[in-house]
């Protein structure tokens, strides 16, 4: 099993509905949320299937942590301004 395997998930949604700018989408559990349109494969319609993939960018949430110790210490090693 490789790295991104271990830190992914695949899914099956099924349109319910779509209801303006909005898709429904319902999982494998029968729970009902809001997708925006624009997020959905052109030519998709209600009743269709979607497969998602969802994964962790271990790359991406180390360097959005380091920018935030970063920035902790600037203000912690700030001189306060009267």
């Amino acid at each position: 099993m490789t790295s991104e395997e271990k830190h992914s998930s695949t899914q099956e949604l099924r349109i319910d509905r779509i209801e303006g700018n909005l898709a429904v989408v319902e999982d494998a559990f029968g729970h009902c949320f809001p997708i925006p349109v624009e997020l959905l494969p052109p030519g998709a319609r209600e009743n269709d299937v979607l497969r998602i993939s969802i994964s962790i960018d271990e790359e991406r949430t180390k360097a959005l942590l380091q920018q935030s110790k970063n920035l902790i210490q600037e203000i912690k090693t700030r001189k306060p301004s009267l």
